[in-house]
């Protein structure tokens, strides 16, 4: 995953990543779901894939608060 593509957007989490020279860029839109967080000692939960193409990355990304 390179860098600067990592991004937690809310409730979201977006990225994308290439699988290598021949590959084309792939992308993410992760919903978080957490049911249980206990400290920074257990976290349960699942990630809902909601988008994979640059057009969903790029609304997430303008449209919410993100961080690195």
């Amino acid at each position: 995953m390179y860098e600067d593509s990592y991004y937690k957007c809310g409730k979201y989490e977006i990225f994308y990543y290439s699988g290598g020279a021949m590959d084309s860029m792939h992308f993410a839109v992760l919903e978080r779901h957490q049911y249980i967080k206990i400290g920074n000692i257990l976290e349960v939960g699942y990630d809902k894939q909601v988008g994979d193409t640059k057009e969903d990355y790029n609304k997430i990304k303008q449209n919410n608060k993100c961080r690195k």
